[in-house]
């Protein structure tokens, strides 16, 4: 009895469902023709491109302000001295934290715009900065290599602002960000070992 309810349930349900289905005679062509776009000729221009300079706004109100290195007195200062595989903290700021394993140096920053200025060599550091509040790292003389990871690596949610005083080597740098006026570019080093990026100073 069981067996005779359930195929009554299954051909009632089969003969729902054809019940159910209809032909469709939709012409996709008209359908399709609507959405066809009719190619364009591109011409590129290869021109040289000019641009007006880049002036520091000196106006505090505008919202621009804040976004130019000119305008930071830059006058909290951390020193960072690498010797081999450790490193050397100078100089106390309120609001900036550093913590330290070696040679690698992981920096708090909430105290606002703050200077670090980065010497020595080392073959086995780096810095990792987070915060919120931009900074600024002024790379004097300094060669960091990280065989493991970044040199430098900006994990906050502002701008670092990168300055050369003398050659400086970083090696195996994911991310380095160099300033100049206004723009921040970044320089990725693609290699799969050690890669290096020099900078020289202007």
């Amino acid at each position: 009895m069981k067996k005779v309810l359930r195929y009554s349930l299954l051909l009632t349900a089969l003969t729902l469902v054809m019940a159910s289905c209809q032909k469709d005679d939709t012409d996709m062509d008209d359908i399709i023709a609507e959405y066809q776009v009719e190619p364009v000729e591109v011409e590129l221009d290869f021109s040289a491109l000019t641009e007006a300079p880049d002036v520091p706004v000196t106006d505090e109100n505008d919202s621009a302000f804040n976004d130019y290195v000119e305008n930071s007195p830059w006058n909290k200062v951390i020193g960072i001295a690498f010797d081999g595989d450790n490193a050397t903290v100078s100089g106390s700021v309120p609001g900036v934290m550093v913590r330290q394993q070696g040679a690698h140096l992981t920096i708090m920053n909430i105290s606002g715009p703050v200077k670090f200025v980065v010497s020595g060599k080392t073959n086995n550091g780096s810095l990792k900065f987070y915060g919120d509040k931009r900074f600024q790292v002024l790379l004097s003389g300094a060669e960091i290599t990280n065989p493991n990871g970044a040199a430098i690596n900006n994990q906050g949610g502002k701008t670092m602002s990168c300055w050369l005083t003398a050659r400086s080597t970083v090696c195996r740098t994911v991310r380095i960000m160099l300033w100049s006026t206004r723009r921040t570019r970044k320089v990725r080093s693609s290699a799969r070992d050690r890669s290096s990026l020099v900078a020289m100073a202007n």
